[in-house]
């Protein structure tokens, strides 16, 4: 194909992509910052800085959420204005095929989507992990806990009663072949109905048959200013599944190079990292879902150009998008219930969804 002809698609291609993912950024800020405002709207202690400044943080997560059908949109509008002007016709009478045009255009595609995984995830990460931690704060006057999210860290939840639990953190564990897990740089929470009455510290523990046993460790309570220190302690540990992911959030809290090691941590446990192994392999494989985006648009970009034909091709369109999304997200629940190996789970879902796209492409441009 021609520069001049590649570099004219390129250029529109990458404008529509701009263009809409504004358009999208600006919609999804304004209904956040509506939502946040009649949520706070009573609550002398949120200004409207403070409204604007979470709604600023929360959006990066749903415009990343979007931004396939950003390029849904992007896409479409490429090639239907090529059309429409003509210019289309034109490449096509060149001998360039369907397919040569495609090839910038997927270029373009796969190394936004490198940029998505690499930059934009993990700045979506820190922002909502900020989002929420600055939301807990609003929400009540209890002592705020930044649980800090990192490549060696790892959660223990230890149940004491109904409302009471411990909260362990340790920010590295090694395991050994007897079943005892060493933690090192230890932390515990006391709390009572979710509220933090007591701090334990300790530099080292051992885990064996469910007792933590920490030694030389320094006990703080909430409101005494004095510490006191324990030659020994034993705290029974009993891992509850369900409250350890609540307690971790989702993992779109994680950021994207260090979400290897908490699932490593997780296995080392013997807690379920189905969620977090799909959500990573997810986030990798953004690419290929740009990908099965930008076919699926060409493919009903390129039929019928009357008007009415074309409104159809738009509403089916969305409506693929949508279908393909759903049966995406069938697979992932496969793999969170560890149905499938979620990495499995992640590249057949990815692949069929991308053939069915590229079939349809053929159908299309057969007709």
């Amino acid at each position: 194909m021609p520069q001049a002809i590649t570099i004219l698609i390129s250029k529109l291609f990458i404008k529509s992509i701009l263009v809409f993912q504004l358009i999208f950024s600006f919609l999804i800020f304004t209904e956040k910052l509506g939502e946040n405002i009649s949520k706070y709207s009573g609550n002398n202690n949120i200004s409207v800085y403070d409204t604007v400044y979470l709604s600023l943080l929360y959006s990066p997560s749903i415009v990343l959420v979007i931004t396939p059908f950003v390029f849904l949109f992007a896409s479409f509008y490429t090639i239907r204005k090529l059309a429409l002007s003509q210019e289309l016709i034109v490449i096509k009478s060149l001998g360039v095929s369907i397919w040569k045009i495609l090839k910038p255009l997927s270029i373009i595609t796969i190394s936004w989507g490198v940029i998505v995984v690499f930059i934009f995830y993990p700045l979506s990460s820190m922002f909502l992990d900020k989002y929420r931690i600055l939301q807990s704060k609003n929400h009540d006057n209890s002592p705020s806990i930044n649980y800090p999210i990192a490549g060696n860290n790892i959660w223990l939840i230890s149940h004491i009663s109904a409302t009471e639990k411990y909260i362990i953190f340790a920010n590295s564990l090694t395991k050994k072949n007897n079943n005892i897990i060493f933690m090192n740089n230890i932390s515990i929470l006391f709390m009572d109905n979710n509220i933090l009455k007591q701090m334990i510290e300790a530099k080292t523990g051992l885990v064996q048959n469910n007792i933590l046993t920490i030694e030389n460790a320094t006990i703080k309570q909430i409101n005494q200013s004095l510490p006191y220190k324990f030659d020994k302690l034993d705290i029974n540990i009993q891992l509850e599944q369900k409250e350890f992911l609540s307690l971790l959030s989702s993992p779109d809290r994680v950021e994207i190079w260090k979400m290897p090691s908490i699932i490593a941590n997780l296995n080392l446990v013997n807690l379920d990292s189905y969620v977090y192994q799909v959500y990573f392999y997810n986030t990798l494989t953004i690419p290929i879902l740009l990908l099965i985006m930008l076919f699926l648009s060409v493919a009903f970009a390129t039929a019928n150009n009357r008007k009415k034909g074309e409104l159809l091709n738009i509403i089916y369109m969305i409506l693929c998008g949508f279908l393909l999304f759903i049966f995406i997200n069938i697979f992932n629940t496969f793999g969170n219930n560890g149905v499938l190996y979620p990495i499995i789970a992640v590249l057949i879902a990815k692949i069929l969804a991308l053939l069915f796209a590229i079939t349809l492409l053929i159908y299309k441009e057969g007709l």
